[in-house]
């Protein structure tokens, strides 16, 4: 996801819900402001950006492998960090000894 960085600031609500003893679905919604001041050389964005992300994942327990994916979008473009109005999918795992 998107740092905010300096003259930036988010509202940020989620949620996580266990659905059994191994699944987990977590979820959230982000408020975000870049470059606040609009500043011309914020390392993010040479203007002031406004939007939302929004992400859903699940996570399932399998003993010591954990598996996690999830599914972001984020509705506004930083012209300076690389990041676009665009929908992304991740997929990790972990495991413990």
């Amino acid at each position: 996801g998107t740092s905010i960085d300096t003259e930036s600031k988010s509202f940020n609500i989620w949620a996580s819900k266990k659905i059994s003893e191994t699944i987990t679905i977590n979820t959230s919604f982000k408020d975000i402001t870049i470059n606040d001041n609009n500043y011309l050389s914020h390392r993010l964005s040479s203007t002031k950006k406004n939007g939302l992300q929004t992400n859903v994942g699940i996570s399932i327990q399998l003993k010591s492998l954990k598996i996690r994916s999830e599914i972001f979008h984020q509705n506004f473009t930083l012209n300076k960090a690389g990041y676009k109005n665009n929908l992304n999918f991740k997929l990790s795992t972990e495991y413990i000894f």
